[in-house]
Parts: structure tokens; sequence; C-alpha cells
């Protein structure tokens, strides 16, 4: 009976033994595992680590590009312009990295198509310019969308069909100051735009809360928002740059960024700015609740965006020039971002738990 007993506690021993390594085990993979991601959380980063900063820079850019405008309409001189010229680029590609996400105040506050609208129309400028009717706020209220904003003030600054000597005529002497009242005006606009829409953002009743509360239905809105800055922001730009059926010169008018040079720049800075909504930023993002549900697909995804902008990158000049060596970069770069549109389609949107209401262009 002894020996039996003491055979009974060994083995419980050797349980218990068992029972408690089993446990510490368990405690070392729940230290080394990352914790849940939650919708919540990856939408509240996403809106307060991403957005908002975005539509802050964007405000910043343009108060920038502002104080440039005044010097240039003030004092115009080849470096007044050219400093004009660089900061209408950096607001432009401020302006691109905010577009994976296209609802909220820019769309309630009725502002998008006039921060930019494209394509725009040259005669819509030169209609302004030869207007007798003075220029006021008034007046640039009632303009339609394709003489307002970035696009009207990029063929102001980078008209093609001047050279440089002749923009800077135009924005001297008597001659030129109708074109100086109608540029500051325009950037005047967008100033008092860029800083409503960041404010609407702000605050505790702000659209970054409304946007962290959305659960569900704000995650189908981005996810939307994202696969239409890839398909039309992304591919559509790289498609029509391509197109055999532009001639050279109408190719430059056309492509989007063509005029100022920063049709490359452009696109690259709108999947840079989509990559951050997605990932959010260094914090939490969508690729992390992706990774809790598949990770293969948080994997895929992630390298899919990866290859899209390196793609982008790798164009040796801008996306208009017709050099074989560029027209097969491009060509490459939107096969790379038709790639990850069909990824986010496909993967993504159904393992979300996504409700698709992007029309696509292609028929898919």
């Amino acid at each position: 009976m002894k020996r039996t007993s003491a055979v009974g506690l060994t083995l419980g021993g050797a349980i218990l033994a068992a029972i408690v390594a089993t446990q510490h085990l368990v405690l070392a993979d729940d230290k080394m595992r990352p914790p849940a991601t939650s919708r919540q959380a990856a939408l509240d980063n996403i809106a307060r680590s991403v957005l908002l900063p975005a539509y802050s820079q964007l405000a910043a850019r343009s108060a920038d590009f502002a104080a440039a405008a005044t010097a240039l309409t003030t004092t115009p001189s080849p470096e007044t312009l050219a400093n004009a010229q660089q900061a209408w680029k950096e607001m432009l590609l401020a302006w691109r990295r905010t577009q994976a996400f296209a609802h909220g105040p820019v769309s309630d506050l009725g502002v998008y198509g006039r921060i930019q609208f494209w394509p725009t129309r040259r005669q819509s400028v030169d209609r302004v310019l030869r207007a007798p009717r003075p220029i006021d706020d008034a007046y640039v209220q009632e303009l339609g969308a394709h003489a307002v904003g970035l696009s009207a003030l990029e063929i102001l600054l980078f008209d093609t069909r001047q050279d440089a000597a002749a923009r800077l005529a135009a924005f001297s002497g008597p001659q030129g100051e109708r074109q100086r009242k109608y540029f500051l005006a325009l950037v005047q606009e967008l100033l008092r735009q860029t800083r409503q829409v960041e404010s609407a953002w702000k605050g505790s009743r702000g659209f970054a809360a409304n946007f962290e509360g959305g659960g569900q239905d704000t995650l189908n809105l981005l996810v939307n928002d994202l696969l239409n800055a890839i398909e039309v922001g992304a591919q559509g730009r790289l498609l029509l740059a391509i197109d055999k059926r532009l001639e050279q010169h109408a190719r430059s008018e056309l492509v989007e960024g063509g005029p100022s040079g920063t049709s490359q720049a452009g696109v690259l800075a709108l999947l840079a700015g989509a990559r951050a909504v997605f990932a959010g930023a260094d914090g939490v993002g969508i690729d992390d609740y992706l990774q809790q549900l598949r990770p293969p697909v948080a994997r895929r995804i992630d390298a899919q965006f990866q290859r899209a902008i390196d793609a982008v990158k790798a164009i040796a000049g801008p996306l208009e020039d017709s050099a074989d060596g560029v027209e097969r970069a491009v060509r490459r770069a939107h096969d790379e971002c038709r790639a990850l549109e069909i990824m986010m389609k496909t993967e993504v949107a159904s393992t979300l738990g996504v409700t698709l209401t992007f029309k696509s262009t292609d028929g898919d």
C-alpha cells in the first residue's frame, strides 16, 4: 500500500509539473503574441494619425503657397515665379496624399471639385482673363470648377504655350494686373477652403470623431474610396499616359500634371497616401485588423502595395513621355496597380465583410 501511494504521488507530481509547464508556455506565448486588433482601434488611429494630419499638411502647404503667391504678385521676378511654382507643386502633392479618402468635410462642404477639378479647360481660364468684370470674391464664387482651384492655377503658372520669359511677363506690369488679381483670388480661396476642411476634422464633435464611431459603415466607405484612388486615381492616369490614340502634344496637356511635370510624382503621392491609410501610418491600420483575420491576405496585400509603389518610382520621367523605356515602365506600373485593385476587391473586401459600392470602369 505504501509503495502504491508513492507511485501515485510520483504520478501526481509529474502531472502537476506538466500542468505548470504548460501554463508557463501559454503565458510565454501570450507575451509573444501581438495584442488583438479591433476594427475600432484601426479606425481611431487612421482618423487621428493619418487623415487629420494629412489635411493639416494640406492647409499648411496652402498657406506656404499663399505666401509665395503674394510675393509673386507683389514683385514678379524669375525667383518669385519659381518659388510660386514650387509651392504649387508641394500643395498639389499634399492634396494627392489626402485623396485615398474622398468623403468627409471635403465632400460635405462642397469644396472637393473646387480644390481641384480634372480635366481642366484652358478656355475657362482664358475667358476669365478676357472678361471685363472686376475680379472679386463674389465673381470667384460664381466661377465654375474649371476656372478655379489647383488645375486653373497650373495653367497660369505653367502655361505650355509660353516660355519662361512669357510666363513671367504675364504676371508683370499693367498688362498683367488682371492675371495677378485672378491668380491671387484663386490662391486665397484655396487657403480658406483647406483651413475649413482641417477645422471640420478637429474637436470632440469634428469629423474624426464621427469617423471613429462609424464602425462597419466607415470601413465600407474607406475601402471603396481606396479602390477609387487606386483604379481611377492611379491606374486611370497611367493608362491615359500610354494611350496610343493621343498625339504627344495632346498627351502632355491631357495627362494630369503634364504642364507642371508632376504626373509621376502625383501618382506616387496618391499611392503613398493610400498605403498610409491602409496601414495606419506607424500605428494600427486595416492591415493589422486583416492580419488578425487572415494573415496570408495581409502579407500579400502589403507586398502588392510595395510592388505598385516601386513600379511607379521606377518610371524615369514624366508619365506623358513617349520614350520606349518610359512607356514600358508606365505599363508595368499600371499592371501592378491593377493587381492591387483586384486583390483589394476580392481578398480584402471579402475578409473584412466590406460591401463594394465603387463602380469600376473596367467592367469588373
